[in-house]
């Protein structure tokens, strides 16, 4: 994935809002009355109402009639059908393997929630499929909760909250939080989205893609997003500008055909973003597996990052990224195993970075070099990044172990003007897989190793 492309990309899906909605299914009236009852199921206990797929024509007008707070059970079925939700409401199947929502219009989300006002609102066993949204025409996802729109020029303040749940098969995005400006206030800042026991898979374009917003993701797996044939377009997580806090935890991003997961804080405010990674993996996914940019400080625990083009880039663009990685293994990285740009801060605790640089152009004879992302290293630093490195291991990296951008570590420019530091007991062995790099130039600890493990200022 080109470095700059992926900004613009969520800049573009997560920050304008325009869109035309379709019309309902033309109907005045509900041909069969629904079914009032109470169900046993956790999700469905105080249904105040039942509706059957034959009914899927007229869903909009029931979801209408309820009150709000009402609870509307969904009988297992196919339901052709796409709905907005702007009241509190829980909607509720029988499990995504029997309960199904399929869009039908064009142009629309299955499910756009969205008001003014704070609202609470629950999905839980179901799938939502089929969506045939287009994010270029800035339709939303299959799930949508967007901003302000040109007919609805109004913040939005959505509690959401999505249980057992499957997302699949948008023509678009699987999900999205859309930016918009209000009177120069971000209009999503207050929507909370979590996600629980959920699977976002087979969409076409984004995963799930948010700005602004609060998002809480746990044991969510993400696979097989990005389907589309314009691969820059997509990760199977974009967390856009201004999402104040984002939490990833005991989940999966597995076989996307992108970046795993991309958090962008904006640039130029002081306060930054947070976020929060615990026990995740991230496997074979040919973009960057995670990619942080901007003011964001991101703390990153028992994570795994396997055969991505690098596994964790912090850096590139504007803002100053902080990163606290803790007991991660980064491992068959086509490029580089880490790569900390631009103004990066980054400690790393615990860290096992093996086998960087399994690109076949990796083991040819070195050339001089633009980019610092075509290393093929263990840990890739430039410009002002600052690297603590903790009792940690870089081993079997095509070229070095850890390299700066210089020209005596076979770049074009002097570049970097950083710092990395050394605490602990740090292991760098097996490096210089491809046997062309020579010495191991700089002022560091390991100057008497065998060659090609470091090369530093």
């Amino acid at each position: 994935m080109k470095p700059y492309v992926i900004g613009t990309a969520v800049v573009v899906v997560l920050a304008l809002s325009i869109w035309a909605y379709g019309f309902l299914r033309t109907s005045t009236s509900i041909a069969t009355q629904p079914q009032r009852t109470q169900q046993s199921s956790s999700a469905c206990q105080n249904a105040g109402i039942t509706v059957g797929p034959d009914q899927d024509l007229f869903m909009q007008q029931v979801i209408d009639r309820e009150p709000s707070g009402a609870v509307v059970h969904l009988k297992p079925g196919t339901y052709r059908t796409n709905v907005l939700i702007t009241k509190s409401l829980t909607l509720c199947g029988e499990g995504p393997q029997q309960t199904i929502l399929e869009g039908f219009q064009p142009r629309r989300p299955v499910l756009r929630i969205r008001n003014p006002e704070v609202i609470e609102v629950t999905v839980e066993g179901l799938a939502i499929t089929k969506a045939k949204t287009n994010p270029f025409n800035l339709d939303g996802g299959a799930v949508d909760i967007p901003g302000s729109t040109p007919d609805h020029p109004y913040p939005n303040h959505a509690q959401v909250a999505l249980k057992n749940v499957t997302i699949s098969a948008s023509e678009g995005d699987g999900m999205t939080i859309r930016v918009a400006k209000v009177d120069d206030t971000y209009s999503t800042k207050d929507v909370r989205l979590t996600l629980q026991d959920v699977e976002i898979s087979n969409n076409r374009y984004f995963g799930l893609a948010s700005g602004n917003a609060n998002v809480e993701l746990r044991n969510v797996l993400f696979s097989n997003n990005g389907i589309a044939e314009q691969s820059d377009m997509c990760a199977a997580i974009a967390i856009g500008e201004k999402s104040n806090n984002f939490v990833l935890q005991d989940s999966k991003i597995i076989g996307n055909h992108c970046d795993g997961l991309f958090i962008s804080g904006e640039g130029n405010r002081a306060e930054g973003d947070n976020a929060l990674i615990q026990n995740v993996q991230i496997l074979n996914n040919p973009g960057k597996g995670i990619w942080v940019t901007g003011n964001v400080t991101a703390t990153i625990t028992d994570v795994s990052v396997d055969r991505s083009s690098v596994g964790i880039l912090l850096g590139i663009g504007l803002g100053t990224p902080h990163l606290s990685l803790l007991r991660a293994k980064i491992s068959h990285s086509s490029i580089n195993g880490i790569q900390v740009d631009t103004l990066g801060v980054a400690k790393l605790q615990e860290v096992s970075i093996e086998d960087s640089g399994i690109d076949p152009t990796c083991q040819q004879l070195p050339v001089k070099s633009l980019d610092i992302l075509q290393g093929c290293v263990g840990l890739g630093v430039t410009r002002e990044a600052q690297v603590t490195l903790v009792d940690s291991k870089i081993r079997g990296s095509a070229r070095w172990g850890i390299a700066a951008e210089l020209g005596k570590c076979g770049y074009f420019r002097d570049e970097f003007i950083g710092k990395l530091t050394f605490e602990g007991r740090n292991v760098l062995e097996s490096n210089n897989k491809s046997g062309n790099q020579k010495g191991n130039p700089g002022d560091h600890p390991f100057k008497n190793s065998p060659d090609g493990q470091v090369c530093l200022p």
